[in-house]
């Protein structure tokens, strides 16, 4: 994928640098008022290239099964929906690759081939890598340390560390937590749609499930990342919630459109720093009230741990973090919050 920031910031800095070295025959004024204008007519050259010559003319995927999908204009700040995507494999149905484009018309690939799917996600998923826009949008949160953002031996060195979280055994060992959990579910759900006076459910006492299974099962992620709930995790899990619901909820309409826009094409540092948008604020804040709780959490545990309690069989992912000699502090609280992140919501979603 060609660097157009890169080369936005070299056309940027040309007249500044011919200016210094043929010693400055030019008023400062006058190279910094040119290099302005060289940034925006080599952006505006970036933006009609990457959209619309790249796609169409130079592509090496160009001549691989096209959806059909609405004009450029419509779909601009779009990426299609999941029924689209149905829609554009009953287009190709005998297509096992099909090209389609997203946000800014950058290109994608729709695999309908299981084979394929599982050579590109399972058996050779190194060989191809993270996506770039998923880097993008989830490193400035995350972290670059995170498990959903690293790639290669550095992604595959920090799976080997807590590897041991997820044997059959400690799984295993986790089953009275989930069956708990299950209970306190249906207690809860059962006394919410009975109302106050017990009374038998009706049209008036509808129980919004999906909260219900958030929260159930956002307190399991809780348990596994950082071992049995104590008294000042459990007060902390409603407000941890809701900052994960603030941090990750997405907007709807071109406003969000144009955000998602934004994130794909600018740097992290200036997006989540200088760009006034309300989601990006939001979701800035939100992850460094549950930063603030993980590094909080390590630190306490880091604490009360002994050269005995070090032999012990490791309870949850935190314990097996600190005891791993190859991670550092930073990677442990970018995995801490990768788990909260990835684990509350797609749970929730397919217990749905």
């Amino acid at each position: 994928m060609f660097d157009y920031i890169n080369f936005i910031l070299v056309a940027t800095s040309t007249p500044i640098l011919v200016n210094i070295a043929f010693r400055h025959p030019y008023s400062w004024l006058h190279t910094i008022l040119l290099a302005q204008a060289f940034a925006v007519f080599f952006s505006f050259c970036s933006l009609i290239d990457a959209i619309f010559v790249q796609p169409f003319l130079f592509s090496s995927l160009r001549e691989l099964p096209t959806a059909g999908q609405d004009h450029i204009w419509t779909r601009l700040f779009k990426e299609p929906t999941g029924d689209q995507l149905l829609r554009f494999m009953r287009q190709s149905p005998s297509s096992q690759i099909i090209r389609y484009f997203g946000v800014l018309n950058s290109e994608r690939l729709l695999l309908t081939d299981p084979k394929d799917l599982k050579q590109v996600l399972d058996s050779e998923a190194y060989e191809f890598g993270r996506s770039y826009l998923i880097r993008r949008l989830l490193s400035p949160m995350l972290g670059k340390k995170s498990l959903v953002v690293m790639d290669g031996a550095e992604h595959i060195r920090c799976r080997k560390d807590i590897d041991p979280d997820f044997y059959s055994q400690h799984i295993a060992d986790l089953c009275p937590m989930f069956w708990k959990n299950a209970c306190s579910l249906v207690e809860a759900m059962t006394a919410c749609s009975n109302g106050v006076d017990g009374q038998t459910p009706g049209p008036d006492n509808a129980v919004e499930i999906l909260k219900w299974l958030e929260k159930t099962t956002f307190q399991v992620i809780v348990t596994a990342v950082f071992g049995t709930t104590t008294a000042d995790i459990q007060t902390h899990i409603e407000d941890l919630l809701a900052e994960f619901r603030d941090a990750f909820s997405i907007s709807s309409g071109l406003h969000a459109q144009a955000e998602m826009a934004w994130e794909t094409i600018l740097p992290s540092h200036l997006f989540f720093g200088l760009i006034p948008l309300d989601d990006v604020r939001k979701a800035k804040s939100s992850m460094q009230g549950i930063k603030a709780f993980c590094q909080k959490q390590i630190a306490k545990r880091r604490l009360e741990y002994t050269s005995e309690s070090r032999k012990l069989p490791d309870k949850n992912i935190l314990d097996t973090a600190i005891k791993s000699e190859d991670l550092s502090d930073e990677e442990i609280l970018q995995l801490c919050t990768t788990f909260l992140a990835t684990g509350y919501k797609t749970v929730s979603v397919a217990v749905t």
